[in-house]
C-alpha cells in the first residue's frame, strides 16, 4: 500500500541505532544532518499520495486492490509502461532529478529481474547483499522496517531462502574488509548453496568494494568478461 510523508517520517523514529561524531542522534527525523533529507523523501510519498496525484503515482494492487506506488508495477502492455514511465518522471521533476537514491531506484531492477528472468543466462554479483537483516539500517528498514517488525518480509527477500532455486552460473565478487556489504552476506549464500548442492564461483579480494590499484580493477574487468565469454560465448 501506497505510504504518506508523516507515515515514512514516524517508520524512522523506531529506536535505530545512529550515530554522528561519536554520539548517538535521538531522533533523526528532527536532526540537522538528516531532516533535511527526510522531509525531501517524505515530499515524494506526498506526492504520490495526494488525490490529485494518486491515478498517475499509484496502480491498484491485483492482490487488494489497494494503491500501490507505481515504481512496483510490472508494465505488461505499451500503456503500462507509459503510465509507469510517468510517475517515475514525476518523482525525478520534484527533486529536479537531484535525488541519486529516491525510493524508486531499487523497486526499478525489482520490476526488470521479475518481468524476464528468463532473459539472464548467467549473472555476475559483486558485492551482495543476499540476506537484508545483514544489511545497512538506515537504508533497509527504510523499506521494510526492522526484522522483529517484519520477519516474512526478510525471509521472502533473502537470497538464503531461495538458494536452491539457483539454476544458472553465478559469479560472486566481494572483497572482504567490505564494511558496507559484509562478507557474511557471500559466506551466507555460498552456505545455503552448498547445502543444496549448489555452486558458485567466488573470487575474494584483500580490499572492500572500491579499487584502487588499477591492475586489480583491470583483472577483475577480466574475470567478469571471462565468466561471460565462457556461458554466453564469444561476440
Amino acid at each position: 500500500m501506497s505510504r504518506t510523508g508523516s507515515q515514512y517520517l514516524e517508520s524512522l523514529r523506531d529506536g535505530r541505532a545512529v550515530y554522528v561524531n561519536g554520539e548517538r542522534v535521538k531522533d533523526v527525523v528532527d536532526h540537522p544532518a538528516f531532516r533535511g533529507a527526510a522531509r525531501s523523501i517524505a515530499a515524494l510519498y506526498d506526492l504520490a499520495a495526494s488525490p490529485e496525484r494518486r491515478d498517475v503515482m499509484t496502480y491498484p494492487s491485483p492482490r487488494t486492490g489497494q494503491p500501490v506506488n507505481r515504481a512496483f508495477q510490472l508494465p505488461r502492455t505499451r500503456a503500462d509502461l507509459a503510465a509507469r514511465r510517468q510517475a517515475l518522471e514525476a518523482w525525478a521533476e520534484a527533486t529536479y532529478g537531484l535525488m541519486g537514491r529516491s525510493p524508486d531506484h531499487v523497486a526499478g531492477f525489482l520490476v526488470g529481474f521479475a518481468l524476464r528472468p528468463d532473459v539472464f543466462a548467467c549473472a555476475v554479483a559483486g558485492a551482495p547483499v543476499t540476506d537484508w537483516s545483514l544489511y545497512d539500517t538506515a537504508y533497509t528498514e527504510r523499506y521494510m522496517r526492522t526484522p522483529e517488525a517484519n520477519p516474512k518480509g526478510y525471509a521472502a527477500t533473502s537470497a538464503l531462502t531461495h538458494a536452491a532455486k539457483l539454476r544458472r552460473p553465478l559469479l560472486i565478487i566481494h572483497g572482504i574488509t567490505d564494511d558496507n556489504v559484509h562478507l557474511a552476506n557471500t559466506l551466507g549464500l555460498v552456505e545455503e548453496l552448498y547445502v543444496a548442492g549448489k555452486t558458485a564461483k567466488v573470487v575474494l579480494l584483500s580490499g572492500t568494494h572500491m579499487v584502487p590499484d588499477p591492475k586489480l580493477a583491470i583483472a577483475r574487468q577480466q574475470v567478469q568478461i571471462d565468466f561471460f565469454r565462457e556461458h554466453l560465448g564469444a561476440p
